[in-house]
C-alpha cells in the first residue's frame, strides 16, 4: 500500500522519464521550507555568527 504510493509518484516518474507531478513538487516544497526554517533557527542561535558581528534578525 505505502510502496505502491511512493513507487506511482516517486520512482516510476524518474524511471520512465515522466514530469514532475503534484505530490512530488509538494514533498520538495515542504522540504525546502522545514530546511530553511531550520537552518534560520540554526544561525539565528549561532555563538560564531555573533563572535564575527553578524547579527539576524526578523
Amino acid at each position: 500500500m505505502i510502496s505502491d504510493f511512493i513507487y506511482k509518484y516517486y520512482i516510476d516518474p524518474v524511471k520512465y522519464g515522466e514530469p514532475y507531478n503534484i505530490v512530488e513538487t509538494l514533498t520538495y516544497a515542504i522540504i525546502l521550507i522545514i530546511g530553511v526554517y531550520l537552518l534560520y533557527r540554526w544561525f539565528s542561535n549561532s555563538a560564531w555568527l555573533s563572535e564575527h558581528g553578524i547579527q539576524l534578525d526578523s
